[in-house]
């Protein structure tokens, strides 16, 4: 009984230490820990270990329930290195609007920089 008392007291104690260096570095450098990640690892395993691995791909299927890949297309057709203009750090979240003569996808772009 003692020792699990002792552990959660510990547990709590590096919980709150972490947490409070967490917000040091944050108020002192005004700035998401994620940069401080990226200076100590390269970009691509700061990336993954930030936000993990997202990206867009076209399945088909009768159902939501019952999809496939489909044999002409080769997935994913988009990732966060497809877009260009930003530093896309993955793609997400799509949806499409379709007019009378066009198709549109919107998707949502995590911006490495930002």
């Amino acid at each position: 009984m003692k020792t699990n008392t002792i552990t959660r007291i510990i547990i709590l104690s590096l919980i709150f230490l972490v947490g409070t260096v967490y917000g040091i570095l944050i108020y002192k450098h005004h700035t998401f820990p994620y940069v401080i990640i990226k200076k100590i690892l390269n970009k691509d395993q700061a990336q993954q270990l930030v936000y993990g691995s997202w990206s867009i791909g076209i399945y088909k299927g009768s159902s939501p329930f019952n999809l496939a890949d489909p044999e002409d297309i080769s997935n994913p057709v988009l990732t966060g290195e497809s877009v260009t203009g930003i530093d896309g750090v993955f793609v997400a979240d799509p949806f499409m609007v379709t007019t009378e003569e066009k198709h549109f996808v919107f998707f949502e772009v995590i911006n490495c920089a930002t």
